[in-house]
């Protein structure tokens, strides 16, 4: 909050520099986006390569428009998508990332709402909603949820860290 420029460090070596906003919203690796702030992680593997990524998760396809450089078909990542830029979604409405869990936990903090959800792997994320004004998911519940291309950060695996 004090800060106009960040350094990230790990391990003696720079990881990322940038504005707040430029490393809180586009982290180049694993280390910085887990550091700075929350974050879902989701592990895949790149298939296609063109204006967006297409990779292939457990949870099924996930586009990205955000990849780093030198990306390859092939290239194992984590798809990471911070918990306020996913929506909880109506029946009709669509993304084009979309995924579905069960609702295991919420807390209402009044200026927002946390969810907690688990998806059908086992893989858990957290959704932070803004419109608190009436609840949007149950515990127990199966909710949709979704998220544009350009909220998707994909990160190389890197050696050493492990989910």
């Amino acid at each position: 909050t004090m800060a106009e420029r960040m350094v990230n460090m790990r391990q003696g070596r720079l990881d990322q520099m940038g504005t707040p906003r430029e490393v809180y919203n586009r982290p180049t690796t694993r280390f910085v986006a887990d550091f700075i702030g929350e974050t879902n992680l989701i592990r895949g593997k790149i298939r296609e390569l063109g204006e967006s990524a297409t990779v292939e998760t457990p949870v099924g396809k996930l586009f990205s428009s955000v990849v780093y450089e030198g990306a390859k078909v092939g290239d194992s990542v984590y798809c990471s998508i911070r918990p306020e830029r996913l929506d909880l979604l109506e029946e009709e409405q669509t993304r084009p990332n979309m995924l579905a869990g069960e609702v295991f936990r919420v807390v209402y903090l009044g200026h927002n709402e946390q969810y907690f959800l688990k998806l059908q792997d086992g893989t858990e994320l957290k959704l932070i909603e803004h419109d608190t004004e009436f609840p949007k998911a149950e515990v127990g519940k199966i909710a949709k949820l979704g998220c544009d291309a350009s909220d998707v950060v994909l990160l190389r695996e890197e050696e050493g860290m492990s989910q």
